[in-house]
């Protein structure tokens, strides 16, 4: 039992290095992006595929990066950059969002982070009472570029965070969290919470989420769609 423990442990550590041996290559070209990949104004238009703000990449959720310093030429000779310690516990199957010179991540206790790309410093860390939906997260700011915020589920409440210090925003619904029990057409004093690992999407002022769907029942996924204010 001991051996396979360290297996899973040397497993998750290579898995780390490669991951930070990647952005290592990147993140010179990522931090250069001024501003976050933004949402269509009209259907067609250009989406700035160089950023990774968002779940899948963007709103546009391409999956893809237009960044070319890491290519077919030179994918073999990728090198350690640096390792970050996240902690022990299962690895998450979680999408970091890269903006404005900060990598989020989810580490396996349940803790949101961010690191400087560069050398993965950490530049702060939250642990939060509720369980982290295992997806991803949505970063949006204000105009002026002085209101930055994440946005995650957890524990069936949709969370906005500072993305300067990961502090809740107590602006947002009931100090930094929505239910998204409220809305529905039915009693919901019996339903539990409506956790759902969609983060949502991001057009302008405003997110959408598409509520848990495929269940048994309309109590327990009803597969609404909500829209709400940042």
């Amino acid at each position: 039992m001991h051996q396979h423990r360290e297996v899973r442990s040397r497993r998750r550590r290579v898995a780390y290095c490669l991951a930070a041996a990647a952005l290592g290559l990147v993140s010179a070209s990522a931090v250069q992006a001024k501003t976050p990949a933004a949402p269509a104004k009209v259907p067609g238009a250009t989406f700035d595929l160089a950023g990774w703000d968002s779940y899948l990449g963007g709103s546009e959720s391409s999956q893809y990066s237009s960044l070319d310093q890491v290519n077919k030429a030179n994918v073999s000779q990728l090198k350690l950059a640096w390792t970050y310690k996240t902690g022990e516990g299962q690895p998450p199957h979680f999408n970091p969002v890269i903006v404005h010179g900060k990598l989020y991540i989810l580490t396996p206790d349940n803790a949101l982070a961010a690191l400087d790309p560069a050398s993965g410093k950490e530049l702060w860390k939250r642990k939060y009472s509720g369980r982290v939906a295992g997806r991803g997260m949505n970063y949006w700011e204000s105009k002026d570029g002085k209101d930055r915020r994440l946005f995650f589920m957890m524990d069936g409440m949709l969370t906005a965070v500072s993305a300067e210090n990961g502090d809740p925003v107590a602006t947002f619904g009931e100090q930094g969290g929505v239910d998204l029990r409220k809305g529905l057409d039915v009693d919901i004093s019996q339903l539990r919470p409506l956790q759902t690992d969609n983060p949502g999407r991001i057009y302008k002022d405003t997110i959408i989420m598409s509520l848990p769907a495929g269940a048994y029942d309309y109590a327990s996924a009803p597969a609404d769609i909500h829209a709400y204010d940042v």
